[in-house]
């Protein structure tokens, strides 16, 4: 269960901050895990609402296929699914550590092999273009996920 905005009949909110919130609804969706709200959907703010209702988010839960971990080395940790009837890929990057630290993927381990456009998804926006590697510095806790291609 997500357990973001108001929880326990309005009682208290979640004890995660924004960027834990996100790293929650980001692994949900690239693990392709069901999306039970845990809050009090009455009482849900802006920044809860955006989370909940990212179509672009919501379209790597739904539809992604080959969903798998990457890898998992000291807190820093990349998962990497395909977008289907496409050649597009979805990265999500994770940082467990408790201070500010950079992922990395190199794209060759995910048969990326030529530059492809990136979207950030939280975003909603184009993000650069990623020829060997993608590389993103992420706050303590923090997430990111992209669409390649």
């Amino acid at each position: 269960m997500l357990p973001l905005g108001v929880l326990q009949l309005g009682k208290r909110s979640t004890f995660f901050t924004p960027d834990e919130q996100q790293t929650l609804m980001t692994l949900w969706s690239i693990a392709r895990s069901p999306l039970i709200m845990g809050g009090d959907l009455r009482k849900l703010d802006g920044p809860t609402t955006a989370l909940l209702t990212n179509d672009e988010v919501l379209a790597v839960n739904q539809r992604s296929k080959d969903n798998r971990p990457l890898f998992n080395t000291g807190g820093l940790i990349a998962w990497h699914a395909r977008a289907p009837a496409s050649e597009a890929h979805y990265l999500a990057l994770f940082n467990t550590l408790e201070s500010k630290a950079t992922v990395s993927v190199d794209l060759a381990s995910i048969r990326v092999t030529r530059p492809v456009p990136v979207r950030d998804l939280w975003a909603r926006k184009a993000d650069g273009i990623a020829r060997d590697r993608l590389e993103r510095a992420l706050p303590a806790h923090g997430s990111a996920l992209y669409r390649l291609g």
